[in-house]
């Protein structure tokens, strides 16, 4: 097997899994708590800025927003295309 025909196999794969919000929600809390963690311990040898602690998050927070809109409009594709099926069987 190819590069290709794995890469092919592996993106089939991706979008047969389902959209977990769940998911989602738990690598947000873990993005968010890495952050927190992360200016703690640099606040260690430096100071840490409020609005550093904020952009971080932000940043966390935005790739959360895509990924569930992206997650989202894939799930609806999919129900609009099972759909389709039904009906045309």
């Amino acid at each position: 097997m190819n590069f290709r025909e794995r890469l092919a196999a592996r993106t089939a794969r991706a979008r047969k899994r389902p959209f977990d919000l769940g998911a989602e929600l738990r690598l947000l809390a873990v993005g968010l708590f890495a952050v927190a963690a992360a200016s703690l311990w640099l606040n260690r040898s430096q100071t840490v800025a409020p609005a550093e602690v904020a952009g971080g998050a932000l940043v966390i927070l935005a790739v959360f927003a895509v990924n569930v809109t992206v997650g989202l409009a894939g799930a609806r594709r999919a129900a609009r295309e099972q759909a389709a099926d039904v009906v045309e069987n």
